[in-house]
């Protein structure tokens, strides 16, 4: 994937990419927990992205670290810690990936879509509730501002797929579809305002009355 090889090449750790040296190995499953946590959280559009046996330095330079392949841990493994102790579902993947002769792990964060994440119990020095949102390389706790801007975001946000279907017996010749509320937008108030005014000019005011041109005066 030269999408993937030119960011583990080439890209800086971001928000939405983190270089790991090594595996995250049963006594800092509490680590990985915070760095999923962070990431499902982040900002960010598409995908985001911890590739596995990098140890990248604050210079922007990186070692490539291969993966003993036996010792190389099973997603499965992954995904019931992470089922287990974040709420809700995060979907991630964690697989092989052969960059260069060096065997790296690599995990992809994806679809995103129901946030916020946070712990659903206590683990280690992390506690129910916990969560963290990743911003360049940092990953701070979720503030009560980052809450209100995903809140504001899943408000205008409609992600799921609209089916329609008609019965093959006969299709209608109109579709009716109801709605909450009807918006009135500025060009339809303009578009009132005009009609209101030619419909007063089609009127003759008899003469020496005023009152229409106080009318226009005050539409103006």
């Amino acid at each position: 994937m030269t999408e993937l090889d030119d960011l583990i090449k080439f890209e800086n750790e971001n928000t939405r990419l983190d270089f790991k040296a090594t595996q995250y190995l049963k006594p800092v499953h509490e680590h990985l927990l915070k760095d999923l946590l962070a990431m499902a959280n982040a900002d960010v559009e598409g995908d985001r992205y911890i590739i596995v046996g990098v140890d990248y330095k604050s210079d922007g330079s990186r070692n490539f670290l291969s993966i003993n392949g036996a010792d190389f841990v099973d997603s499965a493994t992954y995904h019931q810690l992470v089922r287990e102790n974040i709420e809700p579902q995060i979907h991630f993947d964690y697989v092989r990936y052969d960059f260069d002769g060096h065997l790296l792990g690599v995990f992809r964060i994806y679809d995103c879509n129901d946030k916020p994440y946070m712990m659903r119990k206590d683990f280690g020095k992390l506690k129910q509730g916990n969560s963290f949102i990743r911003k360049g390389s940092h990953q701070p706790p979720l503030t009560r501002k980052d809450l209100d801007h995903i809140t504001d975001q899943q408000k205008h946000e409609f992600t799921a797929a609209i089916r329609i279907g008609f019965d093959i017996t006969g299709i209608p010749k109109e579709l009716r579809v109801p709605v909450t509320g009807k918006a009135t937008l500025p060009s339809d108030e303009a578009a009132e305002k005009i009609r209101r005014i030619l419909t007063e000019r089609e009127k003759e005011p008899p003469p020496g009355d005023l009152s229409f041109a106080r009318y226009l005066s005050k539409q103006e």
